[in-house]
């Protein structure tokens, strides 16, 4: 069913789970140095334009400083349209998975 060199589904789920944790870590260390932000909880699921109201000019400087952080180029389209740290960890985990294959 599933092609020789592929992972199984399973093991997918679970490397994808294992990087998680140390993955949002580091997208938040990141934007508390960049943006200097106090530490929330709720800060994951804040909006960069509604919540925090950023600048473009921070935005990019944030956007910046994470291809700087994890070696990967994030193209201005996406920028557009990833509006909070979730969508920027998601994002990252993504591109990272398809570096690696």
């Amino acid at each position: 069913m599933y092609a020789p060199d592929a992972p199984e589904p399973s093991q997918i789920f679970q490397r994808k789970t294992k990087m998680q944790p140390d993955l949002e870590q580091q997208v938040m260390k990141v934007v508390h140095e960049v943006l200097t932000l106090e530490q929330r909880n709720d800060l994951v699921d804040a909006s960069f334009r509604e919540d925090l109201s950023l600048s473009s000019l921070e935005r990019m400087t944030l956007f910046i400083a994470l291809e700087d952080e994890f070696q990967c180029d994030i193209a201005q389209e996406e920028v557009e349209h990833i509006d909070t740290i979730r969508g920027v960890i998601e994002f990252i985990g993504t591109t990272l998975d398809t570096e690696r294959d």
